[in-house]
């Protein structure tokens, strides 16, 4: 299995065994939430443990296509956060979140496949409307590691750079 992989997954599979023992303490709380940046938009699951922490696995897909091109990018990754109440309605988050990334792209010529992972730290906060309904903002310093391959080519390069998102969480 690719290097480029196993780290992120690794580390996610670490962070759901902690998440898993922390559960023990209470009960946990599901949700569905969604959250869009500038480059993105994912679908996520915070698992709120009966302590102060939340993991929070994430989905994010994208496609385009035009006459011209069409491309693809898939995302899997996962937050852990500890969470610390800042007002009777207000969470502050902090944490990191790593995850892997998978893209295509197509212009009629060529084909580019991307393959990575990403992995930084994360500061977020979030505001209760009731026990059910959040809505936050969080803003992340990713590193992200890809191989890009056109044709028979391949190539290495890593980036560092900052995202913020606006999160909507819905919890059961």
């Amino acid at each position: 299995m690719n290097r480029n992989i196993v780290t992120p997954l690794s580390l996610m599979a670490a962070l759901s065994l902690a998440a898993g023992a922390a559960s023990a303490a209470g009960p946990m709380q599901y949700g569905l939430g969604a959250g869009v940046s500038a480059s993105s938009s994912i679908i996520s699951v915070p698992i709120r443990t009966g302590t102060n922490l939340m993991v929070e696995p994430e989905f994010g897909y994208y496609s385009y296509e035009d006459d011209a091109s069409e491309s693809s990018e898939l995302l899997l990754g996962a937050g852990v956060y500890m969470m610390s109440s800042v007002g009777p309605s207000a969470e502050l988050a902090l944490g990191g979140r790593a995850g892997i990334i998978s893209g295509e792209e197509d212009n009629g010529f060529v084909t580019t496949e991307t393959s990575g992972y990403f992995l930084g730290p994360v500061i977020g906060g979030e505001y209760f409307f009731n026990k059910h309904f959040s809505a936050g903002i969080d803003a992340a310093i990713l590193y992200s590691s890809v191989t890009v391959e056109v044709g028979t080519a391949e190539a290495d390069a890593s980036d560092l750079a900052t995202e913020t998102r606006a999160r909507l969480r819905f919890y059961m």
